[in-house]
């Protein structure tokens, strides 16, 4: 017999032995198709997520810094000495202003959040006010769906007038074009002289669609920048990435001589990057992963149990077969093949019902029942992964009931009562 032939025989004998008793072949997959649907499940997750976060995260810019009195990652345990460090001030962001070299913008922004805004009988709420300077477009780089960033002479007169996001003139001018009309807010009336484009909310809620944007001069008339609502936070772009570590310490040289912070002080503000957090979540993400392995691999191995177990009582259920087909000349590895091939075979069978169900929930969460801004992603790796772990399984599995059966005496086997 040929290596084809052999293969083939084998397959042949495999199948009909797992046809012969569908029940418990589709029973004893289960535990196999549950790990493979838990990990590559995981996985998925964990990509999406990834995906998804990385994605709103790069929306803060890969050039951009953010001053502030938080950090974005450390100890929680920290928090007391934070609470109480001075907030950024305008002090701040002109000394930055005016010394600081090698970038395409710096902005300084005061957020309340939390806010209504009215016009004639409408009113919204929960919108996020910030008060920005001239440069706050450059940082953010957004886009208008009519009328445009304010003026250099609105910024420094104080004109009061607003740019709106694209849900909250929605909800104020549900039925007209809202450019140059009037809303009040805190009994300020403002003109509007902008609306930026619809950009759907992110997971950080960075969207602009319910922001109202006003001069940091007109903020300051209206608000007390050291009031506990408001949070203050300077932007710095670096003018290429390659600089953005240059600006990170001459950022930390100026803040600290505008501070007075002697050289021995720690600094009492933090300036925050991307990728410090990006590297943060990532190693949270492979946590996560780590686990969702483990348990997955615990349901994969008690199914491996359980088709070992099976595989002992096909091998007990055929032994007058085995005695047979030795009789006739079978020589064990055409006996031992066939036991291993039956196990490799429950296993990718329990493999594809946990992957099929996986890819069955990706398309009705994606296509017919899609989550509001998050994309599922997939990775073809770990479908392949996750076939060929089965296999691993399956060899181990089935190795030894099938080496018990290519060791019987075919005489004995014939003997036998099963």
């Amino acid at each position: 017999m040929n290596l084809f032939q052999f293969w083939k025989e084998s397959t042949i004998f495999a199948i009909k032995a797992i046809k012969g008793h569908k029940l418990r072949t589709f029973l004893t997959t289960l535990g196999i198709a549950i790990g493979i649907f838990a990990i590559t499940a995981v996985y998925t997750m964990v990509y999406s997520l990834q995906y998804n976060v990385n994605k709103s995260i790069s929306s803060l810019g890969n050039e951009v810094m953010y001053i502030h009195k938080w950090p974005w990652v450390d100890n929680a345990d920290s928090w007391w000495k934070y609470i109480n460090r001075p907030k950024v001030t305008l002090r701040d962001y002109q000394a930055l202003k005016q010394k600081l070299q090698h970038t395409d913008g710096i902005a300084l922004e005061y957020t309340v959040n939390n806010e209504i805004a009215k016009r004639e009988g409408y009113s919204v709420e929960n919108i996020t006010l910030k008060g920005v300077t001239e440069d706050y477009y450059k940082i953010k780089d957004f886009k208008f769906t009519i009328g445009r960033y304010f003026s250099e002479l609105e910024l420094k007169t104080a004109k009061p007038v607003c740019i709106l996001g694209y849900d909250v003139a929605a909800g104020l001018f549900p039925d007209g074009n809202p450019l140059y009309q009037y809303i009040l807010y805190k009994g300020k009336k403002l003109t509007v002289v902008g609306v930026i484009q619809k950009e759907g909310s992110g997971l950080f809620g960075n969207s602009n669609d319910n922001v109202m944007l006003i001069p940091q001069t007109v903020f300051n008339s209206i608000w007390n920048a050291a009031s506990n609502k408001v949070d203050p936070v300077i932007t710095v772009r670096a003018d290429k990435y390659d600089n953005v570590e240059r600006v990170f310490y001459e950022s930390t040289g100026i803040l600290r001589a505008n501070r007075g912070l002697k050289p021995y002080m720690e600094d009492n503000f933090t300036i925050n990057k991307q990728e410090a957090l990006t590297k943060s979540l990532n190693d949270l993400f492979a946590g996560i992963a780590a686990i969702g392995t483990i348990i997955g691999m615990f349901s994969i191995i008690v199914g491996g149990f359980s088709i070992a177990n099976i595989m002992y009582v096909s091998v007990k259920e055929r032994t007058r077969e085995i005695g047979i087909q030795k009789s006739l000349g079978a020589k064990k590895t055409f006996i031992l093949s066939q036991f291993l091939i039956e196990a490799v075979f429950l296993c990718l069978i329990g493999a594809l019902i946990g992957l099929f169900t996986l890819l069955f929930l990706v398309v009705f969460f994606t296509y017919l029942y899609p989550l509001s801004n998050f994309k599922i992603v997939v990775d073809g790796l770990d479908i392949v992964r996750g076939l060929i772990l089965s296999v691993i399984i399956g060899l181990m599995s089935g190795f030894l009931p099938a080496l018990q059966a290519s060791r019987l005496d075919p005489v004995e086997a014939i003997r036998s009562n099963s």
